[in-house]
C-alpha cells in the first residue's frame, strides 16, 4: 500500500517570511561569498574559479549544497515520488492556486529534511536516487559547488586576484536572464458557462487571473509583466522561468499554450 503523502501548504508571503529567518540564521554560521554564487556555473566544463581537472570535493563529506539552497523547487510529476512536499500558494484569494512545490526544510536548521549526518563529515541524502532536477543539475566540483564550500569555511577563500579575474569574466559572459519572478493574482470574478443540466441553461463559475511577473538580472526597479492567465486553462510554476531570457520565456509560454 502506497504511503500517504503529506502536503504543507503555505500562503507566499508567509513562506517568503520563513525563507528570510532561514536566510538571517544562515548568516550566522558562514562567510561572506566572494563571488555572486546565482552567477556560478553549476558545471564543471565551465569552471573559471578552478581548474576543471582539479579533485572535485566528496559528497559524502560536504552537504553544504543542501544545507545552503533554501528553496529547491519540484515539478508536479515529480513529487509522486516523494512523501512530503510543501505546496506554495499566492494568497488567500486563489486557496487552492499552487505556483510552487519545493522540496520541506527543517525549520530550526534550514537544512534539506532528506539530509541525514554532519555536515563537513559523514553526510547522505536520503532521497539521493530519486533527487530532483536541481539537485542532479548541481555538479560536483563546479564553480557553484567550490563557492558554497567557501562559505562554510570547507575551503580557503580565493586570492585577490582570482576573485577579480573571475568578475571580468562573470561580467565579460553576462547573459540578461531572469533573476527573480513571481505569480500574483490579478483578479477574480466570475464568467458564463453552460449549467451541463439536461434542461440546458446558462450558470456562473469563479474564475481567477494570475499574472507571472518577472526582473531580469536582479534589475529591480524593472518589473516585467509576462504572461497573464486564467488558473483553469493553464499551470505555472515561477520556476518555470529562472535563467531563461525574455525570448526563450515567451517561446516557452508560446509553446505550452498551443500545446494545451
Amino acid at each position: 500500500m502506497k504511503k500517504p503523502i503529506q502536503i504543507t501548504r503555505f500562503q507566499k508571503a508567509e513562506f517568503l517570511d520563513l525563507v528570510r529567518q532561514l536566510d538571517r540564521e544562515n548568516e550566522n554560521k558562514i562567510f561572506e561569498p566572494q563571488l555572486p554564487l546565482d552567477r556560478l556555473s553549476k558545471r564543471v566544463s565551465e569552471s573559471v574559479t578552478l581548474p576543471a581537472k582539479e579533485p572535485a570535493p566528496e559528497c559524502t563529506t560536504c552537504g553544504v549544497c543542501c544545507d545552503a539552497l533554501l528553496i529547491v523547487p519540484i515539478t508536479k510529476a515529480a513529487s509522486e515520488r516523494f512523501s512530503e512536499f510543501w505546496d506554495i500558494v499566492p494568497d488567500e484569494t486563489a486557496p487552492d492556486t499552487v505556483i510552487e512545490r519545493v522540496l520541506p526544510r527543517d525549520t530550526e536548521s534550514g537544512r534539506c529534511i532528506h539530509l541525514a549526518g554532519k555536515l563537513g563529515s559523514d553526510i547522505s541524502c536520503r532521497i539521493y536516487a530519486d533527487r530532483p532536477t536541481p539537485c542532479r543539475d548541481f555538479e560536483v566540483g563546479s564553480d557553484r559547488c567550490h563557492g558554497y564550500r567557501r562559505l562554510y569555511g570547507f575551503e580557503n577563500p580565493l586570492s585577490r586576484s582570482a576573485v577579480k579575474a573571475a568578475l571580468r569574466h562573470i561580467e565579460s559572459t553576462k547573459t540578461d536572464v531572469i533573476t527573480y519572478s513571481a505569480i500574483v493574482v490579478e483578479s477574480t470574478g466570475w464568467r458564463a458557462a453552460c449549467s451541463g443540466e439536461p434542461s440546458g441553461g446558462v450558470t456562473t463559475v469563479p474564475v481567477t487571473y494570475l499574472r507571472v511577473a518577472v526582473i531580469v538580472d536582479d534589475r529591480e526597479d524593472d518589473v516585467i509583466a509576462l504572461h497573464s492567465y486564467e488558473v483553469s486553462e493553464e499551470e505555472w510554476c515561477e520556476s518555470d522561468f529562472l535563467g531563461l531570457t525574455i525570448e526563450e520565456a515567451e517561446s516557452l509560454i508560446k509553446t505550452k499554450v498551443c500545446q494545451d
